[in-house]
């Protein structure tokens, strides 16, 4: 299952490991790229 998510950074947000997630990554305020990663690898710097 591809989750498609939005720019809102959601702590509580659970998926199990294996899942991939495109995600919009914030570095320095600028909004970058789309790209997947591991649901497990999500931090503060990833905005759902």
């Amino acid at each position: 299952e591809i989750l498609e998510i939005k720019p809102m950074f959601l702590p509580s947000f659970k998926v199990t490991p294996d899942h991939k997630i495109k995600i919009k990554e914030r570095i320095n305020g600028k909004l970058q790229e789309s790209k997947w990663i591991s649901s497990n690898k999500l931090d503060k710097n990833h905005y759902l």
